[in-house]
């Protein structure tokens, strides 16, 4: 079974030396990352999603639906609303 995490963080730069960190800790095989992705939204109100793994048609619906969850959150509704 796999655990989702989303965390915030206050700007991007600092959620990609997380991310950078949390890569670290996957090579040094301390943690198993299966997806990972910075999902950022602009003063403009648009939502930039940077994925970062590699990933197979599978996972990349399963993440996809959860990372359309956070931007769902992120928004407060549908993005077309």
């Amino acid at each position: 079974m796999s655990d989702i995490g989303i965390v915030t963080f206050p700007d991007e730069d600092t959620a990609k030396q997380v991310l950078k960190s949390l890569k670290k800790l996957e090579k040094d095989k301390t943690i198993k990352l299966e997806d990972a992705a910075v999902v950022t939204k602009g003063d403009d109100g648009k939502v930039k999603i940077s994925q970062t793994l590699d990933e197979t048609t599978a996972k990349g619906a399963i993440s996809g639906g959860a990372i359309g969850l956070v931007i769902g959150t992120m928004v407060g509704g549908p993005i077309g609303d």
